[in-house]
């Protein structure tokens, strides 16, 4: 059953910028792979880059029911008729009567690919492929390689995963087309770690907040939580100023032992 809930790409309303991981997307890659476990901020960097895009765009959410059968391919095709009206219109009332991939789709997907380029050379798609891990060990994750090997360059693609390990599988990508963003550069700085506590109204000082970093290694999920909990408390912008003096107050001292030291 088509989800076009997966088509959509989460807001960017309430976050914040990351000019420095932004720029490092821009770089002449057909492919970025965002690859990180879970809470490193994959997706909303993914949807913020999409935003900036100039062009056509697409947006595919990825889940266990895309490992096997025809569930992918409908949502990919389906995906690449926001851009295409006409993509693949001959494909889906096949998919949609079968459960298992029929042969020989992946060329009929490079066919139609290469008759968009022709016929609409001008255009340039931005497509996001969200959470790839979702295909480990399923059928379907070696042609999905083997249809992105074959794409344009007009097509440029940002994938997240969980995972890097399926590049392992990827011998159809040619060499250096695929620039991997790992969880080391997707980690928060301390100009990002500021930016995202104001959005959260605490001030940190520059030592709390290079414990903050410390403690979590710039993982952005436990900094939120962190975050949260410091905002919490009563008087925690004052507290936080503080947080180095012995006059801390004792609920968010509590937090700094925990946590930052």
């Amino acid at each position: 059953m088509l989800k076009r809930s997966r088509l959509m790409a989460p807001g960017t309303d309430t976050c914040i910028g990351r000019p420095r991981l932004l720029k490092l997307m821009g770089r002449p890659h057909k492919i970025t792979l965002l690859a990180a476990p879970a809470g490193f901020g994959k997706s909303t960097l993914a949807s913020a880059w999409l935003n900036d895009c100039r062009g056509l765009q697409g947006w595919l959410s990825l889940d266990a029911s895309d490992r096997d059968g025809t569930s992918l391919w409908l949502h990919l095709i389906t995906c690449l008729r926001r851009a295409r009206a006409d993509f693949g219109t001959a494909l889906l009332p096949l998919l949609a009567l079968e459960n298992a991939v029929p042969p020989g789709l992946i060329d009929r997907l490079v066919e139609e690919v290469a008759e968009w380029r022709q016929d609409a050379p001008q255009d340039q798609l931005y497509l996001v492929l969200d959470d790839l891990h979702s295909l480990d060990d399923g059928t379907n994750l070696p042609l999905l390689l083997e249809f992105l090997s074959h794409t344009h360059d007009f097509i440029r693609i940002v994938i997240t995963s969980r995972s890097a390990a399926f590049l392992a599988r990827a011998s159809r990508l040619a060499p250096g087309s695929i620039d991997l963003i790992d969880q080391h550069l997707l980690a928060f700085d301390a100009s990002e770690v500021d930016a995202l506590a104001q959005t959260f109204g605490v001030r940190l000082t520059p030592a709390v907040r290079d414990r903050l970093l410390a403690r979590t290694e710039g993982w952005v999920t436990p900094i939120q939580m962190i975050l949260g909990q410091m905002r919490s408390n009563t008087g925690v912008q004052s507290s936080a100023q503080s947080s180095a003096q012995s006059t801390a107050s004792p609920s968010i001292q509590v937090w700094n032992d925990a946590w930052l030291d």
